[in-house]
């Protein structure tokens, strides 16, 4: 089959400026890896940066539709352009709640499309069963009461597992120490991250003398008075703001911290980037909410979900973690020879609902 794959950016609450998912991005490169058998086209609405950002996570975009304020529901007349001069597609795979806006309102409904969303839904109502994956059993909940056929799929597990060798080369550039605990701090999208809470870990860990280095995505919201704190308060624990995504970081780091709560949205995406982590044996501390949005197991369970998410009770549980050698040997085993989970993957589910694809067609609408 012919899939045409559409990519977008989010509008990040409460200023609406859009952000770059990572966590889509991810997904629908593990779609594409996981189905060799389709022919696979991907569209990415927006600027030039994102284009530059799914291709340094792996995408390989076909074309690329610039559009008013990036917002692909402007870019109907392109996108139609766009499909009468390409050969036929089976179905469109909507990753945003915008594209499939766009193939809402554009009345192609002779053209198949499900979509696979990482977060609740919105502003779309009156779905029509159309078809939804989701990765969040709460966020499929919210999609079928708006009318969609909500599947429900596993995180991917897709990331690669650094050897012992490769992680000391990588400590060694970074200037980390073998008794200092490098900490990635985990959000999606990657610009959410909070630089200030993860400075306050860093002043609660040095005064209970544990060495840590604490890395942050590029873009991370309070970046500016983090700094400011950490040099007023002369903290020795470096905090560092990386130029690369934090996926790609997070499988050479010892822990990972996430700040998400039950108040958080894109619960689907906040999902699978802890997946990611876990799936390279990286344990993820975090608060209660997490326990709902991730199957952490045995260990993990036990030592990295916090009763809250503030600096001082997430550094308690990293600085019991990195004091325990044999601890985190076993629970990086653990997490990586987890079980597969009951429920079908990501690209299992889409296959089959890419499948039923023709059957679902309805006669042309002109609009």
């Amino acid at each position: 089959m012919r899939i045409c794959h559409l990519l977008s950016m989010e509008a990040a609450p409460p200023d609406g400026q859009r952000v770059i998912p990572d966590a889509s991005i991810l997904a629908c490169k593990h779609a594409i890896e996981k189905t060799p058998e389709h022919e696979h086209t991907v569209v990415l609405f927006g600027p030039q940066a994102f284009e530059d950002r799914a291709l340094e996570l792996g995408v390989d975009t076909t074309d690329r539709i610039a559009c008013p304020s990036n917002d692909p529901f402007r870019a109907k007349t392109a996108l139609s352009r766009y499909l009468r001069h390409r050969p036929f597609f089976d179905t469109l795979t909507c990753w945003s709640e915008r594209t499939l806006a766009l193939w809402k309102r554009a009345g192609w409904v002779n053209l198949d499309a499900v979509g696979v969303m990482l977060s609740a839904p919105t502003d779309l109502r009156d779905l029509d069963a159309t078809p939804i994956v989701a990765l969040d059993a709460l966020d499929a909940e919210a999609w079928r009461a708006r009318g969609a056929d909500a599947h429900l799929a596993a995180s991917p597990r897709d990331a690669r597992v650094p050897s012992d060798d490769e992680r000391r080369a990588w400590r060694s550039v970074l200037g980390a120490d073998d008794d200092e605990v490098v900490l990635g701090v985990i959000a999606e999208p990657s610009g959410a991250a909070d630089a200030l809470w993860a400075c306050g870990i860093l002043v609660v860990l040095e005064h209970a003398g544990v060495r840590a280095i604490a890395l942050v995505p590029a873009g991370a919201r309070r970046w500016t008075r983090a700094k400011r704190v950490h040099r007023n308060m002369q903290i020795r624990s470096p905090l560092i703001r990386l130029g690369c995504p934090m996926h790609a970081t997070i499988p050479m780091c010892d822990q990972g911290v996430c700040a998400f709560d039950d108040r958080s949205p894109r619960r689907g995406a906040t999902a699978l980037a802890i997946e990611h982590a876990h799936a390279a044996g990286v344990p993820v501390i975090a608060g209660p909410a997490v326990e709902r949005l991730a199957d952490y197991g045995s260990p993990a369970r036990e030592h990295c979900i916090a009763r809250s998410t503030t600096p001082t009770i997430i550094a308690g549980r990293v600085s019991a973690m990195g004091d325990a050698r044999m601890l985190r040997r076993r629970m990086r085993t653990s997490l990586i020879e987890r079980d597969a989970p009951h429920t079908a993957g990501l690209a299992d589910t889409l296959s089959s609902i890419w499948a039923h694809a023709p059957a679902r067609r309805r006669p042309m609408v002109v609009s």
